[in-house]
């Protein structure tokens, strides 16, 4: 069984027959075609039983995903098939997915269930309500494999929301087009009075800068910590100063609950 892992950025277009045919002759100059080129492609999608996933994905969230099973060409029992977890996060896709026979792909997505002879029927065995997606989770992303960056980001995201308490100081130093996003958690679990440092905020200066003046690929990140900044700023329950302090520090208290109630 061989796994794969790659990320790639995805874009589609609908073309004419004539525009194909044109694209197949222009490329045939450079490239040749690989051993799928001429193959039907054959998928078979899975979802929870409440079909969770498409209803998620068809809302078009920032981070959706499929678990499949993909072949090509004729397939039999014995043909090896791909197992794929596919995510889609930000623009970009992420793929993991291990090669396998059909027939031992099927028994590693079905619903696990034992034979309950006294009683005459099904018995859900451990683990038979978790979703093939996770089922497939944990497979392809072992808990001892590190995430890449976005991918990471998803799971810090996940992970705070699931924090319960209150922390006193909270240090804040991720993806920088994350921070706004994280900041309704993190306002959640900072208590009152608490602290909370924002690490690396103006870019080197560039957060200053008009959004022109900023390198494209960086503008999202330049838009986003702008707005953080602002947020920080004027956001009722916060006092924010902002040290310029090598890359940049921000330091936040949370206002105790009967200062915000007489500002309001």
């Amino acid at each position: 069984m061989s796994q794969e892992t790659f990320a790639r950025v995805e874009k589609k277009y609908v073309i004419s027959r004539e525009q194909y045919e044109w694209i197949r002759q222009f490329l045939a100059e450079y490239t040749v075609e690989d051993e799928y080129g001429q193959s039907t492609i054959r998928n078979v999608y899975y979802d929870t039983p409440g079909e969770e996933m498409i209803r998620h994905s068809i809302q078009k969230p920032e981070f959706k995903e499929k678990v499949r099973v993909r072949g090509y060409g004729k397939i039999g029992r014995n043909d090896n098939v791909f197992v794929e977890l596919k995510r889609k996060y930000q623009g970009i896709v992420y793929k993991r997915r291990v090669s396998m026979p059909l027939s031992e792909a099927e028994k590693f997505l079905a619903r696990r269930r034992s034979w309950n002879s006294a009683e005459g029927k099904d018995v859900c065995c451990q683990g038979e309500k978790e979703s093939q997606s996770e089922m497939v989770r944990k497979v392809f992303l072992p808990q001892k494999e590190r995430p890449n960056q976005e991918e990471g980001d998803f799971v810090h995201r996940q992970i705070l929301r699931e924090l319960e308490g209150t922390y006193d100081v909270i240090f804040m130093d991720a993806a920088k087009g994350q921070y706004i996003h994280f900041l309704p958690d993190i306002l959640r679990l900072l208590a009152p009075g608490g602290l909370l440092i924002s690490d690396n905020v103006l870019q080197d200066g560039d957060i200053i800068e008009s959004r022109f003046a900023v390198t494209r690929r960086n503008r999202t990140i330049h838009a986003r910590m702008r707005e953080y900044l602002y947020e920080l700023k004027h956001h009722p329950e916060l006092e924010t100063v902002i040290l310029p302090v090598g890359d940049g520090v921000t330091l936040s208290t949370k206002k105790e609950e009967s200062t915000v109630t007489q500002n309001k």
